[in-house]
Parts: C-alpha cells; structure tokens; sequence
C-alpha cells in the first residue's frame, strides 16, 4: 500500500511540473515574439467626394449576385479603409443592401478592386425589374 501511495504522490508531482513547465513555456514564448500590431486609430469620413467607382459590373454564373467594380482615389488624401455598399433594388424599391471593405493603404490616384456578394439575392434567374446602385458610404485616414 505504501508504495502504491508513493508511486501516486509521484505521478502527481511529475504532473504539477510539466504543467508548470509548459505555462513558463508559453509564458516565456509570449514575452520574446511579437503579437499582433495595435490597430490604428483612423478618422471615418462619410460620403468621401474623391472617391469614385469608376467601373462596376454584375458577375453571371454566381450563387449570390455578385458585383465587381474599380473604386479610384482622385483626391490628395490617403486612405486607410473604404466602405462600398450596393443597394439592389426590384422595380426601384430596396430589397436588399451589401457592403465591403477595401483595407489597406490606397494613395492618391491609385484604382483598387473590389468585389461584393449580396446573400439573400440569387446570383442567377432574376427579373429584368433588378438593378442595383453603388455607393462610397464612407472611409478613414490617419489621425
């Protein structure tokens, strides 16, 4: 009985230290490599007049009517995110609105694609009464 005991006091001890063993791991591994980098603090503008949508077009043979178009930055200043939203209308009422982030630094002059799938609205078969409208609904710049 006794070694029994002993053998059980041991296995619990060796368990206490690896489990100790891999939180200093972990602990250690944390402190020496770099995590993710603080996101920055943008300034959100709504409605951006210099950016357009310069082309767009509806995508055929997709699940989800899909829009893919080129947003240019005709302004000086430099964006860090722009928000595209669709809004896809049956005979000029709204059915539905879809919207996208271009993230990443966009310079003045530069295109950028994007693309946009609206859930909810068939990619094919649709009625000739659907038409969708793009818009910038906003964007943000450095502080």
């Amino acid at each position: 009985m006794k070694k029994f005991l002993a053998n059980a006091a041991t296995s619990l001890v060796t368990g206490v230290f690896f489990c100790l063993g891999l939180v200093l791991t972990y602990l250690v591994f944390d402190h020496f490599v770099p995590g993710d980098p603080v996101p920055k603090d943008l300034v959100y503008v709504r409605l951006p007049g210099d950016l357009k949508v310069t082309r767009h077009l509806k995508v055929a043979g997709r699940p989800h009517m899909t829009i893919q178009g080129v947003v240019q930055n005709t302004g000086r200043t430099t964006w860090e995110t722009v928000n595209v939203e669709v809004a896809v209308k049956a005979g000029g009422a709204l059915v539905n609105q879809c919207d996208s982030d271009i993230r990443g630094v966009f310079l003045p002059g530069e295109s950028r694609t994007f693309e946009i799938s609206c859930f909810y609205v068939a990619g094919s078969g649709l009625p000739d009464n659907i038409s969708y409208e793009i818009a910038i609904r906003s964007a943000g710049k450095q502080a």
